[in-house]
């Protein structure tokens, strides 16, 4: 619960009346109490004269003239083995569409088996392109991810594929590191799915055909996440996106 919450209703008071006691609109205060904004220096003290309390304002954030003390490295993107992708450009012309995205992702996206590469180019045949960004800043807060190294990911971007396209847009993050409570995990994909005014996050996995399935309930059971299981079957019947969206839609249906 959010601290402007909990003085909200420690006061017995409603949203409008927080609101009026410190000279903003309810909106605003909304906007307070859901984190989305800080209160100005003059807010918070007609708060802290409510409450008894002094709070967090604009004034304590960190600007970004000081951040610059503050080097994190965020566009560091390392190479990755490109073998998967080139076995699957030597088998795609380059007029293809989708064959830029390709060239992109043989530079950056990590990819395990020949297999996940057809997976992958299931979702740029189909549309999807080239995106950077760092999922907690996009609101996965579920586990820390880390990176190879096993540090935090902190502010770094991460390289993946998104379509924006349709009713359903959705962002995918290839092989993507979690630290759960019990145990490590390696998603080959972390899903980031908006379906009507449902938004959600899923685990996206290629079980090949060596893939054991035995561990695979309390994996899922770790993350906390539903997963998407794209198998041989799948693949081989070019149903892959088709799957991939029937599942988001029951994720948001419950």
């Amino acid at each position: 619960m959010n601290i402007f919450q909990t003085i909200k209703n420690r006061l017995h008071l409603s949203s409008q009346k927080m609101a009026d006691r410190i000279g903003i609109s309810r909106f605003a205060w909304r906007r307070l109490e859901t984190g989305k904004n800080l209160p100005s220096p003059q807010q918070a003290q007609n708060l802290e004269t409510l409450c008894g309390h002094a709070l967090p304002t604009t004034a304590h954030l960190i600007s970004s003239e000081r951040m610059r003390l503050f080097e994190t490295g965020r566009y560091q993107l390392p190479p990755v083995t490109p073998g998967p992708w080139l076995r699957l450009k030597s088998r795609v012309l380059p007029t293809t569409p989708g064959w830029r995205t390709l060239d992109w992702a043989q530079q950056l996206i990590s990819c395990e088996s020949d297999f996940e590469a057809k997976g992958w180019w299931s979702f740029i045949r189909a549309g999807a392109k080239p995106v950077m960004a760092n999922p907690h800043e996009l609101g996965f807060d579920l586990h820390p991810i880390v990176r190879a190294d096993d540090r935090a990911l902190g502010a770094r971007v991460l390289p993946g594929f998104g379509n924006f396209e349709g009713n359903l847009p959705y962002l995918i993050f290839p092989q993507v590191r979690l630290r759960t409570p019990t145990i490590p995990a390696r998603l080959d994909g972390l899903v980031w799915y908006k379906a009507g005014a449902f938004t959600g996050w899923a685990d996206l996995e290629f079980d090949g055909a060596g893939h054991n399935f035995a561990n695979d309930s309390r994996r899922t059971q770790a993350l906390g996440l539903p997963a998407i299981r794209i198998t041989q079957q799948v693949l081989e019947s070019n149903q892959v996106l088709q799957t991939f969206l029937e599942h988001c839609r029951q994720f948001a249906q419950g």
